[in-house]
């Protein structure tokens, strides 16, 4: 075998991986929905380096462990459904002797974050018929940022490979890749061009939504917004609701991780001019035949699970995804995932003394009762 080589071999649908860097070690790996896994045999146990959270972790004494590469003296325990701090003896050998940079691909720092929701533990038959368009935008060209939307995206887009959206029908953009013109390349042009009568469309933005001051209409944000230039660079959230109505899809989902106050949270407005805003145009005369969660009152701002590294609303919605949410063995409903993940945002955002209600907003001529559709198949 030559160093510097890759070796692949797919079985059963999983692509495995033989790497030999150019030290001669030797890299294992598999690829799981977007992500490659490393591991190695070193001092009696397999260690696993993550590229997405550029973490080692191993399993041991009926826990799970991971360390980060950069801060070897850091170790984190599995621990009642989340990752702490561990302040005991290290046993064997810890991670770092490998270190990051030894990897294939590795990046010098990991995350400091690491959620229970950021790996599904179900998986649905993939469905051909189902698209997506994933959009987080954190990190804003010229508006502040919005925490942690990048990796509600990520995970979103990880949860909906386990609803069964095949990867080559879900979009996913993120920071730079989310202008506005790529929004609405997907929206106005690739959607239309994929979906049929027998699709099932899955619309999630991560991001700063916005009001007019004049108007009071509601914008979603792109990488590229400008708040003081709404009617040319933001994209309306009327306009959205439209786009999507127009699919002659089976099922539309829209579920968005913003606010349109103004306030903060995820939400901006051109300075000075708060007073003119009276009231949010949320569009709700446009939604249609949509399904759409909201994580926010029309006057009320967004906040975060800073713990979990997720904004509060996409963590509870995808923890209720993940089993917290009643449903039985066929899957979870719209109306079930809404009525676990409301009152965990409400308690939540009230213990941080403010106040953040999710909407569920359902087509004009259908009960909430009788949405039967399952998220989760």
């Amino acid at each position: 075998m030559r160093r510097g080589r890759y070796y692949w071999h797919n079985d059963g649908g999983v692509r495995y991986c033989l790497y030999r860097d150019a030290a001669g070690v030797r890299w294992y790996g598999f690829y799981s929905g977007r992500t490659y896994y490393w591991t190695r045999l070193q001092y009696g146990r397999w260690w696993w380096y993550d590229p997405l959270w550029q973490r080692w972790v191993y399993y041991d004494n009926g826990y799970w462990w991971w360390q980060n590469p950069a801060s070897p003296l850091t170790i984190y325990v599995y621990s009642d459904g989340v990752y702490e701090p561990y302040g005991g003896p290290v046993i064997n050998e810890p991670a770092a002797i490998i270190t990051a940079s030894s990897a294939p691909a590795a990046a010098a720092a990991a995350p400091a974050y690491h959620s229970d929701v950021d790996v599904p533990d179900y998986q649905a038959p993939e469905n051909p018929d189902s698209y997506a368009l994933v959009i987080g935008v954190e990190n804003y060209s010229s508006l502040s940022s919005a925490s942690f939307a990048d990796r509600d995206a990520q995970a979103m887009d990880e949860h909906l490979l386990h609803l069964g959206y095949p990867a080559r029908n879900i979009i996913l953009l993120k920071d730079s890749q989310a202008g506005l013109s790529a929004m609405s390349k997907y929206l106005e042009s690739w959607l239309p061009e994929n979906v049929d009568k027998n699709s099932r469309v899955f619309f999630y933005f991560a991001g700063h939504g916005a009001p007019d001051p004049q108007s009071g209409e509601a914008y979603l944000m792109p990488w590229d917004g400008d708040a003081k230039y709404l009617a040319q660079t933001g994209y309306p959230l009327k306009k959205l609701y439209k786009d999507l109505n127009a699919l002659p899809a089976n099922q539309i989902y829209v579920v968005l991780d913003s606010c349109f106050s103004g306030e903060g949270g995820r939400s901006v407005i051109a300075s000075g001019t708060r007073p003119l805003v009276t009231r949010v145009d949320s569009a709700l005369g446009a939604m249609g035949r949509l399904i759409v969660f909201s994580a926010a009152g029309q006057d009320e701002i967004t906040g975060t699970a800073p713990g979990q590294g997720h904004g509060l609303f996409t963590y509870y919605f995808l923890k209720g995804l993940n089993g917290a949410a009643a449903g039985n063995a066929d899957g979870i409903t719209v109306q079930e995932l809404y009525d676990y993940l409301a009152p965990n945002v409400e308690d939540q955002a009230r213990r941080d003394n403010r106040g953040q209600t999710p909407q569920l907003f359902v087509p004009p001529n259908g009960q909430r009762q009788d949405l039967i559709e399952d998220l989760k198949g």
